[in-house]
C-alpha cells in the first residue's frame, strides 16, 4: 500500500491531501482535509483521476496517474494543472512567499502573492 500525505498550495490556500494506492490492485483513494473525495477500484495501467482543489473560481486540478514499473509494481504520478508536482511546487515558490506561524500548538500559514501584492492566511 502506498500512502502519502501532501500539504498542497492552491493560490493562497493550503490543503492536506492524502493519497492511498493498493500496489497489487491499483485501487485508490484521495482524501482532502481528512474527507474521502475519491475512491476507485483498480483499472490497470494509465488510469487517471482529476480532482479540483480550491474554492469557487480559484481551483487547480490534481491528477493522479497509476502506471506500472519494469517489475510490474504500480507507481503513483501526481501532477497539478498539467505540471509534475515538483515543478508545480517550484512555480508556486517563485510566485508566493509563505510563512508557517505556530502559537500554543496551533499552526497557520501566511502566503504573500508577489504578483498581486496581497497577503492572506
Amino acid at each position: 500500500m502506498i500512502s502519502n500525505v501532501y500539504d498542497l498550495p492552491v493560490y493562497q490556500n493550503w490543503y492536506e491531501v492524502k493519497i492511498e494506492v493498493d500496489c497489487r490492485t491499483a485501487e485508490r483513494w484521495i482524501f482532502v482535509e481528512f474527507e474521502e473525495k475519491f475512491h476507485q477500484k483498480g483499472e490497470g495501467e494509465h488510469s487517471c483521476t482529476d480532482l479540483p482543489l480550491g474554492e469557487e473560481d480559484q481551483t487547480k486540478n490534481l491528477k493522479m496517474t497509476i502506471d506500472t514499473d519494469d517489475d510490474g509494481q504500480y507507481t503513483l504520478i501526481l501532477s497539478i494543472d498539467g505540471l509534475a508536482l515538483v515543478d508545480y511546487i517550484n512555480e508556486y515558490k517563485n510566485r508566493y512567499t509563505t510563512w508557517l506561524i505556530e502559537k500554543l500548538g496551533s499552526k497557520s500559514k501566511l502566503a504573500f502573492d508577489e504578483e498581486k501584492n496581497v497577503i492572506s492566511e
